[in-house]
């Protein structure tokens, strides 16, 4: 009984671990293409009443956003600064190291890194 109390429980928390990130990846995704409506709305003129044109502008300014930051991030700069924001604001927030920790784990990082077996 205690051993599927424990399957349960870990279960439980291996699926919200999951679930959790994505929900508010997408929450921040819908915030990111709502706040960018107003700016995409004189464009959408510009195409077919057909077109759900507002929405697929505000998606693919938010990804050229996301893919602009990936690239700078890469950089000496961007990683100092990735750094400097990691160190001073999101280890204040609780359960960030954990879930950080985690993240490395199922990846295969380790100290930032991934490991040389095949993963990287």
């Amino acid at each position: 009984m205690k051993q599927l109390c424990e399957f349960i429980v870990n279960a439980l928390l291996a699926g919200v671990l999951v679930v959790f990130p994505i929900y508010l990846a997408t929450l921040m995704l819908l915030k990111a293409m709502k706040s960018l409506a107003g700016f995409v709305r004189p464009f959408t003129q510009l195409l077919p009443e057909w077109f759900p044109a507002e929405h697929v502008l505000s998606f693919l300014f938010v990804i050229i956003f996301c893919f602009l930051v990936g690239i700078a991030v890469r950089t000496p700069i961007g990683q100092a600064a990735r750094n400097k924001i990691e160190n001073s604001l999101f280890q204040k927030i609780p359960g960030y190291t954990l879930f950080r920790s985690n993240d490395q784990a199922i990846s295969g990082r380790e100290s930032g890194k991934r490991l040389e077996a095949g993963l990287g």
